[in-house]
């Protein structure tokens, strides 16, 4: 009896210093809580917690106070009003808008990375400029204001017929090609309701038409090489069927 009561005292030290270091944990624990609940209040009254920059990449045609509306960003909005997932939704119902990816930047900043569909030209209509895709579409919305215009122009047109083919055929045609294209016309024939007329900057003209257009196109670079080493510093090529060099003076 004495023996076992001598082990019960052994033991009662110890269940107390355990108990003392489970008490001990516990208000540990409550104490990081209340650390962590107190910063989270803090921030959330702190300027930090609002949304101060948004920094946009990947942008050539969208305009960044239209793109900020149609996301309902604004600066100084709560950071967490607001998902990565919902902003990029948002942003790729816009037409220049292909892909979107939305990046946070703690502890209040964006990152939106942009791909756009490509601008293959311009639409020309009451001498405004106005971004045409490559998918056809053409953004009134965004009417090209830039010194820069290294796309062909597309005037004259008496409607939109075609113009989501020849998107698509621009955009397959090599830059260094398209950037010697200074105008294009829609001149439709009997026989080709598709017919075009381009004014080059190099001061040739080139008859050709929507159908295979980036094919025939292609073979413009060689053809300039050979009439000019023949001395023909002027001409209209017709770059359909078959290729050749017609004097300007002669009717169509």
């Amino acid at each position: 009896m004495d023996h076992d009561k001598v082990i019960y005292d052994e033991r009662i030290p110890k269940i107390k210093q355990q108990k003392k270091r489970k008490s001990n944990f516990r208000l540990i624990v409550l104490i990081i809580i209340f650390f962590v609940v107190l910063a989270g209040v803090l921030y959330l009254q702190s300027p930090f917690s609002k949304l101060a920059e948004v920094n946009w990449q990947g942008l050539y045609i969208a305009d960044e106070e239209r793109l900020m509306q149609q996301a309902e960003l604004k600066i100084g909005m709560s950071y967490f009003n607001f998902t990565a997932a919902g902003v990029e939704s948002k942003l790729e119902q816009m037409d220049e808008i292909a892909e979107v990816n939305v990046r946070r930047d703690l502890p209040n900043r964006l990152t939106i990375q942009v791909q756009e569909h490509p601008l293959v030209a311009f639409w020309l209509e009451e001498q405004a400029l106005y971004p045409v895709l490559a998918t056809g579409e053409i953004l009134f919305a965004e009417p090209w204001d830039r010194n820069r215009v290294d796309q062909p122009i597309l005037s004259g047109w008496p409607h939109k017929e075609g113009l989501i083919e020849l998107s698509k055929e621009l955009k397959r045609l090599p830059q260094s090609v398209s950037k010697q294209i200074s105008e294009i016309r829609l001149t439709p024939v009997v026989s080709d309701p598709y017919r075009l007329t381009l004014y080059m900057n190099d001061g040739y003209e080139v008859r050709t038409s929507i159908r295979r257009f980036a094919e025939n196109m292609s073979w413009y670079p060689q053809i300039v090489t050979e009439a000019r080493e023949e001395g023909k510093e002027e001409g209209i090529f017709y770059l359909l069927y078959g290729k050749w060099l017609e004097d300007p003076k002669k009717n169509d």
